[in-house]
């Protein structure tokens, strides 16, 4: 299970989920670019990418940008 101090996968892993009430976009890539910095972050427990997307469709605080990315295993 993910814990403190687990690593993420590397960026080209990640997927950029867009949020607003009735609307989603899902696009490869990280969300951040030169000048952006994190406001946050949390770790779900999700089998796959797409449940994962699944979920974040349905978080609360609409609309949300929200990059995610799956923790290194090992």
């Amino acid at each position: 299970m993910p814990g403190v101090g687990n690593r993420l996968q590397p960026v080209r892993t990640a997927r950029t989920v867009r949020v607003d009430i009735g609307r989603s976009s899902l696009t490869d890539g990280p969300f951040a670019e030169t000048k952006e910095a994190i406001g946050g972050f949390g770790l779900i427990n999700a089998p796959d990418m797409q449940a994962a997307v699944e979920l974040l469709k349905t978080w609360p605080g609409l609309p949300i940008t929200i990059e995610i990315r799956p923790v290194l295993e090992g």
